[in-house]
């Protein structure tokens, strides 16, 4: 297929795209059987098994082949630092926006007659097609966001933007249908706004390692490149969601961002695999396991590093 650039695109519409993106390929380095269950292949409607490859229609949404049913992932579970995140994004990346998209409740969260009265401003807010956020997300991201307007070199980087959230899909080598929503694009870098707890490089960098950023650069540097034939460099742009509001400015490597390729090149090939063989194993692979103890419950181990610690001479 073609790649296409879906801009100004609501998030829930973009979780509808069809494609593969970074989450869904760490659900498949957990087990395909998680990417299966989050990917939903099989319909709903009439039991059709689409194998992956759906219909994909003029707005890039998955339909079932058989009976034309719309087809959406199963949801992951939201929480309250994701849906900060969102709204962290939205505060720093599309400030003009907020007052359209949100209503912040600053009424009763107990006593007589809270509930009811949260309830209809809820109510009130659907009705206006807004979300329904806190006063103390509110003040959190507008924290967020004076630290990186105040920040000379963050605001550098925001102030090349040319737009926010742009989603792109475009087929992979293998055939593969990918998908991926890029924070901030600009004509010479992509920019990717994380909210982190950090307060220093060393835990910050091993977060970048431990979900697997280098991966999810690699697919956006991939995705950007498929629809406009450039390799841009991708840079991440940490800020602190409690005080003091750190704020770090951190381009990445092209060596990391090949791991991080080579990594989502051998779990492209895993999915193609899943495909073509229709298994969708668990996280036992199909095989005995048999059980090892970790380290920290086996006190032979503990001795052993005790033993080999110790030398008097």
């Amino acid at each position: 297929m073609t790649p296409r650039a879906h801009h100004d695109l609501p998030f829930p519409q973009y979780q509808a795209m069809a494609g593969t993106n970074s989450s869904s390929l760490e659900d498949l380095a957990v087990s395909p059987l998680l990417y299966r269950h989050h990917k939903r292949d099989v319909c709903d409607a009439c039991g059709f098994d689409c194998l992956g490859r759906p219909d994909v229609d003029e707005l890039g949404l998955w339909h079932c082949p058989e009976c034309g049913r719309l087809l959406l992932d199963n949801s992951r579970p939201d929480t309250p630092d994701l849906r900060l995140g969102r709204l962290a994004h939205s505060y720093i990346l599309e400030p003009d926006l907020v007052e359209l998209a949100y209503a912040v409740y600053t009424g009763p969260t107990s006593g007589k007659g809270s509930r009811t009265e949260r309830k209809e401003f809820e109510a009130e807010a659907a009705a206006a097609g807004k979300t329904v956020i806190s006063a103390e997300d509110r003040d959190a991201c507008l924290a967020m966001r004076r630290a990186v307007y105040s920040d000379p070199l963050a605001l550098r980087y925001i102030a090349q933007l040319t737009e926010a959230e742009l989603s792109i899909q475009w087929e992979h080598h293998t055939g593969e249908l990918c998908k991926c929503r890029l924070d901030g694009p600009a004509e010479a870098f992509t920019l990717d706004l994380k909210t982190t707890r950090r307060d220093n490089l060393r835990q910050l960098f091993a977060d970048f390692a431990r979900f697997g950023y280098h991966c999810q650069g690699a697919l956006y540097q991939d995705g950007r490149e498929a629809l406009t034939g450039e390799r841009l460099p991708y840079v991440q742009l940490a800020v602190q969601k409690v005080a003091p509001w750190d704020v770090a400015v951190c381009p990445v490597p092209a060596d990391v961002l090949e791991v991080g390729r080579a990594i989502n090149e051998e779990r492209v090939a895993q999915l193609r695999r899943c495909r073509e063989e229709r298994q969708w194993l668990g996280m036992a692979g199909g095989e005995e396991q048999p059980v090892e103890l970790p380290a920290w419950a086996d006190p032979l181990a503990e001795d052993d590093l005790i033993c080999e610690g110790d030398d008097d001479e």
